[in-house]
């Protein structure tokens, strides 16, 4: 149960896989090192099983993991309050190397919508931290692949500013159908959900029937950052949680 005792085999130069199926650990902690760069224990371990451990924090343990500079399959069990896709999207994008979690291979389109999701979630607190260098290098140890994420995607800053209280309450989307290659454009309200929206763009395209398990899936490409797809797995939400603004293509596959 307790990690101390299990960083001792990271000694093992030779260990490649490690399981630590049911052990009753509650907490992974992993020795001090600096924000971009990795350990010198574990060193080939390639492969670790978490499974049915009791874990509190999903966030602390992936960025702890992010320091083994050779881990590549992850097997964990998402915590009470997850489900496997947050658990999925916080593991991709907070551990860089990492190929395979729970036996799905980590594809492209995966690590850049996970790393989409890291940039967004955490961009508040990284703006609050960047005019300090001791409190920015604090967010990078707590955030270790941020400082990667903002190299590839740009700074979150206009992101986090961008103005709520002056917004108009209808924003113009471009909806494009996959199949038929049309586009439509719609004025909608920020608040309407995902669902909604989707039985709007059914009917307008007559891709499916009333059934909610039929609806089309949809995604959105941020028209300020075309290179991220972002997809609209949730159908409660908003476009407003989705941050969906003026201008922003809506895919429909």
């Amino acid at each position: 149960m307790d990690f101390d005792q299990i960083c001792k085999l990271g000694n093992i130069c030779t260990l490649k896989s490690l399981n630590l199926m049911e052990n009753g650990i509650e907490e992974i902690k992993l020795p001090d090192c600096e924000p971009r760069e990795k350990l010198k224990i574990f060193v080939a371990l390639e492969q670790l099983n978490l499974l049915y451990n009791p874990i509190w924090n999903e966030a602390d343990t992936f960025n702890e993991l992010d320091k083994l500079s050779s881990l590549k399959r992850l097997n964990k069990s998402p915590h009470l309050k997850s489900d496997f896709d947050e658990m999925f999207s916080k593991a991709v994008g907070m551990i860089s190397q990492l190929e395979m979690l729970n036996k799905i291979e980590v594809s492209a389109e995966a690590r850049r919508d996970a790393s989409y999701d890291i940039w967004k979630r955490y961009a508040m607190e990284w703006l609050q931290a960047a005019d300090t260098p001791e409190i920015l290098y604090d967010f990078y140890k707590k955030h270790r692949t941020y400082a990667e994420i903002i190299e590839k995607y740009g700074s979150p800053a206009e992101f986090v500013v961008r103005p709520k209280s002056k917004q108009s309450n209808l924003i113009k989307i471009r909806v494009y159908n996959q199949q038929s290659g049309e586009i439509w454009e719609k004025r909608v309200p920020r608040m309407i959900t995902v669902q909604t929206l989707q039985g709007l763009i059914a009917k307008r395209f007559q891709t499916t029937s009333s059934s909610s398990s039929s609806l089309p899936q949809l995604s959105y490409i941020d028209a300020k950052y075309p290179e991220l797809v972002v997809p609209m797995d949730n159908s409660a939400k908003t476009l407003d949680f989705y941050s969906v603004q003026d201008g922003d293509t809506v895919i429909v596959k």
